[in-house]
């Protein structure tokens, strides 16, 4: 019985990049920059997405509202220190309501501030 190698240029082991396994559907570039942008633009494209989250809004009010968290939140000495309390009762919301606006601007731009 004559042996048949299984291996060669047109039948040999796969490459790790073609196993079903090992394979995803990002382009080698988006795993080197995973939002597919440089470096140099993660804090451009932060403040995109947070000028967005406020624009968004449906009213003039509550563009003002989520300007202000956003500012607490980037410049706290802008308000002396106000809790999220105070400002809840300074724009008739509840301490939850601006807990979870924080929380949302917060998981928005993915950053610990």
């Amino acid at each position: 019985m004559n042996h048949i190698p299984i291996h060669g240029p047109l039948n040999g082991p796969p490459d790790i990049e073609n196993l079903e396994l090992y394979s995803s559907d990002l382009h080698p570039v988006e795993v080197i920059e995973p939002n597919g942008l440089p470096v140099e633009c993660e804090a451009a494209d932060a403040l995109r997405q947070l000028l967005m989250f406020v624009c968004e809004a449906n009213s003039t009010e509550e563009r003002g509202y989520r300007a202000t968290i956003v500012l607490w939140l980037l410049r706290p000495a802008f308000f002396n220190a106000f809790s999220m309390e105070e400002i809840g009762a300074q724009t008739n919301r509840r301490k939850q309501a601006v807990s979870k606006t924080v929380a949302s601007i917060r998981s928005l731009i993915g950053g610990d501030f």
